[in-house]
């Protein structure tokens, strides 16, 4: 159900424009200021008791005499339908929720982050701080990551070559140099025939491994050819299924479908006692509900297409997001979705690292943001924290093989599938560490204090 206060800016908008400016289109416009785009049904519903509660207000009778010309339901409907499918299309968009007050928080952000650089003391640190110097905040939008203090490596605008990156970084850089290995691109070449002929699924089970670092595989190589091996056969599945037809003339959900097997195919059996999950259906992320709620309380979290959570300390924790457009989508589609997870993962990153001392935290942790783009890739970045400052890291970008790509395609996608389940497992290793070293030395605290208690006379 809808407010009434939630409401207030569509209200005010019908009662004050000019009555030549208010349309049916124009009037879901405002709606969709207000609130998430709904059914058909909902949505249409909703306008129309509006349009129905205002022809009772004491207006002039002109604009009652129009709000009433507007409660044509079927009409409704249709533009319902058009609207919809000109957003999905990316054709409009709409500028939603915007907050008022972005640039004063973008300037304290970028303030921040220009003290952080300049304690950093680098030559490449200093090259990053004349970049943004030169940077005028009019030509920043709400959603840019440098308005939320995140130094975006994969822009343009810095001017980055790779071996910054390592300065920049650190070790944890070494995620994006981790080497294909002889056995996956076997696999991956295994997979092109099997491809055509269409033969039968294979199984695997992986076996559990302690070793975490990011630079540094998990898992043995053999282990991770299992896993290349059930990635290939869900893209064989996907073959089998003609997806490709169907996503080219589908809606956004189709590839979402496709993306949800293949995440789920690439995290199956983690070598970790937790539950790990792919969630979908536009579940809201609660790091993002309780940033909101910081700013204005009883907000709702922003809904990434799929998220990638664990399951630890009581509750769902969330470790990946993930962004898609339709097959047929836009290079602005890909952008506005790039910063939007951007977002997603430093909220992510703040909320983790709320759960644990922030010194232990920032050695391992990054917070993954997958963005499915316009040329049909797979774009893996990684929000990260080093030195005081948050990096957005371009780990690896893979096209999709759903058609006749090559071994080599194959491989590459195979490959980025793997460097994020790597880095899943890094995460929650670490991150479960920390974990049972609290439970076991809070345990020895109250045994230590339980023999106390029993000397005690």
């Amino acid at each position: 159900m809808t407010s009434h206060d939630e409401l207030d800016h569509l209200k005010m908008f019908l009662r004050n424009e000019p009555l030549n400016k208010i349309t049916v289109a124009r009037a879901f416009h405002e709606l969709w200021k207000c609130k998430d785009i709904e059914s058909e049904g909902r949505d249409c519903n909703c306008l129309l008791e509006v349009f129905k509660e205002l022809t009772t207000e004491n207006l002039n009778s002109d604009r009652k005499q129009h709000f009433t010309s507007l409660q044509d339901i079927d009409k409704m409907r249709c533009i319902w339908v058009e609207l919809k499918s000109l957003i999905d299309e990316d054709l409009i968009r709409f500028e939603i929720n915007e907050p008022p007050s972005w640039k004063l928080h973008a300037i304290c952000n970028i303030n921040n982050l220009k003290d952080e650089l300049q304690k950093a003391d680098t030559s490449v640190h200093n090259h990053l701080l004349e970049k943004i110097q030169e940077l005028d905040i009019n030509d920043l939008t709400y959603d840019d990551p440098l308005a939320n203090g995140i130094v975006d490596l994969g822009s343009s605008q810095y001017q980055l070559v790779d071996d910054d990156y390592d300065v920049l970084v650190g070790e944890k850089c070494g995620i994006r140099k981790l080497r294909k290995g002889a056995l996956i691109k076997s696999v991956c070449a295994n997979y092109v025939t099997k491809r055509n002929e269409i033969q039968t699924q294979c199984k695997f089970v992986i076996a559990p491994s302690e070793t975490t670092r990011h630079k540094n595989w998990v898992e043995g190589e053999n282990d991770r050819a299992q896993i290349a091996t059930n990635i290939t056969d869900t893209l064989l599945q996907e073959i089998k299924r003609n997806v490709l037809h169907k996503i080219s003339k589908a809606s956004e959900n189709a590839l979402v479908d496709v993306v949800t097997r293949l995440m789920e195919a690439s995290i199956y059996q983690m070598p970790i006692g937790l539950d790990i999950e792919v969630t979908r259906n536009d579940r809201q992320s609660d790091a993002s509900k309780k940033r909101k709620n910081r700013q204005v309380s009883g907000s709702r979290g922003n809904k990434p297409d799929l998220m990638i959570r664990a399951f630890f300390k009581q509750r769902w924790n969330e470790i990946a997001y993930i962004e898609s457009g339709k097959w047929k989508s836009t290079g602005t589609k890909t952008r506005n979705d790039h910063n939007k997870l951007a977002r997603f993962t430093l909220d992510g990153y703040t909320d983790m690292s709320k759960k644990t001392e922030k010194n232990k935290l920032y050695k391992f942790c990054i917070i993954f943001g997958i963005n499915i783009t316009d040329d049909h890739c797979v774009d893996v970045y990684g929000l990260l924290r080093e030195k005081g400052i948050k990096f957005y890291l371009p780990i690896i970008k893979a096209k999709i093989p759903l058609h006749n790509e090559t071994v080599d395609k194959v491989e590459e996608f195979v490959h980025a599938l793997l460097i994020l389940r790597n880095g899943i497992l890094v995460n929650l290793h670490e991150f479960n560490q920390i974990l049972l070293k609290k439970s076991r030395s809070a345990t020895e605290h109250d045994s230590s204090e339980e023999d106390s208690t029993i000397k005690t006379p």
